[in-house]
């Protein structure tokens, strides 16, 4: 199994090569007997974080030959993969995780008007 770290630009134009995909049975990607669009249960992402129209998400593939798949995909690109538990980023990888994924320092006030400083963890989610 193949953990991929992926970017996707414009989630729109991800859903619209999604479909072309799923008309076609290509990576997990099907349409339902309503004409829904759905993905394959061993790719959904364990974490996904959207930002506007770009998102970043954490998916499980199963063999090289979905990962080649994948990397043909136009709308959608690895910035990196996770083994371990740990991040590792292709070059350029962490400047588009980071642009997306904002890490910035939030003060949370309790009911009693205690503050509290919590800062997001740099990783989005792994699998178990």
């Amino acid at each position: 199994m193949i953990d991929l770290i992926t970017y996707i630009p414009n989630i729109e134009e991800f859903r619209a090569e999604a479909q072309a995909n799923a008309e076609n049975e290509i990576l997990g990607f099907s349409i339902d007997d309503d004409g829904n669009l759905s993905y394959d249960v061993g790719k959904i992402p364990v974490f996904y974080h959207a930002d506007g129209k770009r998102t970043l998400s954490l998916i499980r593939l199963l063999n090289q030959d979905e990962v080649d798949v994948f990397d043909s995909l136009d709308t959608c690109q690895r910035i990196g993969v996770c083994e371990n538990s740990e991040y590792i980023f292709d070059e350029g990888g962490q400047e588009i995780y980071d642009s997306v994924y904002d890490r910035t320092v939030v003060e949370i006030t309790d009911a009693d008007g205690n503050v509290t400083e919590y800062t997001p963890p740099a990783i989005l989610g792994q699998f178990a």
